[in-house]
Parts: C-alpha cells; structure tokens; sequence
C-alpha cells in the first residue's frame, strides 16, 4: 500500500554542484618601525650606578614617565624632593614637602635614593 501525502511540498530549494573556491590570503605584510622617543629606563641597573650617574639618569628622565622622588644626603643634611637640572657642577631639586626649589654642588651629594611613595 501506497501512503499518500495530502500536501506536497511547497517550495523545493535546490543547490547548484559548485567546485571549491581559491581563497587569496594575505602571505606579507610591511610596517614601519617606530624608533621610541627616549631609550627606555632601567630601574633595575639603578643600584649599581654610582652617585654621579644616579643623579644624571634622574634628571634625564622623559617627561611621559612621573617625577621620581629620590632622597640625596649630603655631608650635613638629606634632601627629598625631584631633580629638576643637572651639570657637572650643582644639582637643582624640587623639595618635595615645601614645593621650594634648591641647588646643592655636586661635590656635597654623599648618596642618591629612589624613594617609593604611594
């Protein structure tokens, strides 16, 4: 015995036998290379640098990074505050309670620290 369907189908949907498509991908690419504005800092050679140096890669120090506050110890005082300037002479510090700015000779510096404040 034959079933019979009482409704046919409406709509027969019928897909065409394509081949495989070739895709074009990308296979290069260029872009240019950005030099950075400033040689990164290295905090971490910061330790073995000796007072000179620690004082001249503080005031070197790219304006896109913060201040860093440091404390400099002379043979009567300590200083804390950020280095402004720097020559082979005299070292300009911003203190950092007062907001008042000093220079102090290079030959009275004893020590420079990095001092972490939140």
């Amino acid at each position: 015995m034959k079933k019979r369907v009482e409704n046919a189908p409406l709509l027969y949907i019928v897909q065409p036998n394509l081949g495989p498509k070739t895709c074009y991908m990308q296979q290069t690419f260029r872009t240019k290379r950005e030099k950075p504005s400033y040689p990164p800092p290295s905090f971490a050679n910061f330790r073995e640098m000796d007072t000179s140096e620690r004082i001249e890669f503080l005031a070197t120090l790219p304006n896109e990074l913060r201040p860093v506050t440091c404390e400099l110890k002379t043979k009567n005082k300590t200083y804390e505050g950020v280095i402004q300037t720097y020559d082979k002479k005299k070292v300009v510090l911003t203190l950092s309670e007062e907001e008042k700015t000093i220079t102090i000779p290079i030959e009275h510096i004893v020590s420079v620290s990095l001092i972490g404040k939140s």
